[in-house]
């Protein structure tokens, strides 16, 4: 294992503190410290491959080593702060003061030395139908015997292709409910025809210019996590050298932005037992493929992905997984004096604000996932649109 540190030294600057006092009373008062305004923490972790490059050239199915790594970033503004107050045995004076705004409590920090703390929630992927999605993918994109079964509807659709044209049209001229209806039919024509026939001749394609597919072969499969809030909140503050009295407080107005973004991969490499051509013909994906809006199905359970990561399962000698993450959260705060209670202040005024930024990547080992089905939600907007045009067909 390998480790790594990516920390630098703190940016600092001097801040100073001035007491200016109205009447002569009370002495002026002067003083400095060292105020920090950045911070960056970063760190490597992760295994390694022995003769990586001697086993790549040997062909052989290389580890999917387990690695972390994070780096993190804070920046603070100097806050200057103007205060009128008046204190025990003083002439009403002032404070001109440049200090560092550590009421703004940071959100990510508390940096060991290979995490962060206070990091919020990255959401929850179903590593398990990932890992299916991942291994399904790994068959040929020419599926030759669903092809060969929808075949005889491929040549009605090109045959035909006129005549649906032309009552298409006409349909849409009636307007109304027909135009509608006629757009549902367009669309879904073109989704799931002349679309599937394009892909299908890509496929064709492919298989021509590379019959032959490799021993060793990988794929991956992602989902996505985001989310943005916001929070505002008031914080009271009491400062000896106004007034012991806790009801003397300052004010502060804070508003705080988090931005999360993250996306998650399922790795699989597989070394398969055999050459074989690039397409492949399974009989349950068919049979599954045939079965009326099985693919409408598809969207909410994993079947057809089940079915095609059984198949290359079986054809596997070797089959390595892995999960991992790779994101950014990102945390805006301002604050502001919302103004002073209590007989002995008069004024407060300032602000300050920070940021940070917590960039994060990891992957580890997985495992073989159990073939079972679960629901998976996958509703992107193409699919919305399909099932808009089905609805439409049958309420009209």
């Amino acid at each position: 294992m390998s480790s790594r540190s990516y920390d630098q030294p703190d940016e600092t600057v001097t801040a100073a503190n001035y007491i200016r006092p109205e009447v002569g009373i009370c002495p002026y008062f002067e003083s400095e410290g060292t105020a920090t305004i950045a911070v960056s923490r970063g760190h490597y972790y992760g295994a390694e491959t022995p003769h990586f490059h001697k086993q790549l050239r040997e062909g052989k199915v290389l580890p999917l080593n387990p690695y972390s790594r994070f780096d993190y970033r804070q920046k603070r503004n100097l806050w200057t702060s103007v205060r009128q107050h008046k204190s025990d045995g003083c002439q009403p004076g002032s404070i001109l003061t440049h200090i560092h705004p550590m009421h703004q409590s940071p959100v990510l920090m508390s940096v060991s030395g290979t995490s962060v703390s206070g990091v919020p929630y990255l959401g929850n992927p179903d590593w398990n139908a990932l890992l299916i999605s991942a291994l399904a993918g790994i068959q040929p994109d020419l599926d030759a015997l669903t092809t060969a079964v929808e075949a005889r509807q491929t040549i009605d659709m090109i045959v035909n292709a006129r005549r649906d044209a032309q009552d298409l049209i006409r349909e849409a001229l009636r307007g109304g409910k027909h135009t509608v209806k006629a757009a549902a039919d367009a669309w879904m024509s073109w989704r799931y025809g002349w679309q599937i026939l394009g892909l299908d001749i890509k496929a064709i394609a492919g298989l021509i210019n590379e019959p032959l597919r490799p021993i060793i072969l990988s794929n991956r499969a992602g989902d996505t996590y985001s989310d943005s809030s916001s929070e505002s909140w008031i914080q009271d503050i009491s400062y000896g050298w106004v007034n012991s009295d806790p009801a003397n407080m300052v004010h502060l107005e804070h508003e705080q932005d988090i931005d999360v973004d993250v996306s998650y991969r399922a790795t699989v490499i597989a070394r398969t037992r055999y050459q074989t051509l690039n397409a492949f013909a399974d009989v349950f994906t068919t049979a599954w493929e045939s079965v009326p809006y099985s693919f409408v199905a598809d969207w909410f359970v994993n079947v057809g992905d089940v079915l095609a990561a059984w198949d290359v399962k079986r054809s596997c000698e070797i089959l390595g997984t892995s999960i991992g993450a790779k994101g950014s959260v990102k945390v805006t705060t301002t604050s502001s004096a919302a103004g002073v209670s209590g007989p002995d202040m008069v004024s407060h005024s300032g602000g300050g604000s920070s940021s940070e930024t917590y960039d994060f990547r990891w992957r580890s080992p997985g495992w073989v996932p159990s073939l079972v089905p679960s629901i998976t939600v996958r509703l992107t907007s193409q699919r919305i649109l399909d099932a808009a045009a089905m609805c439409s067909k049958r309420i009209l």
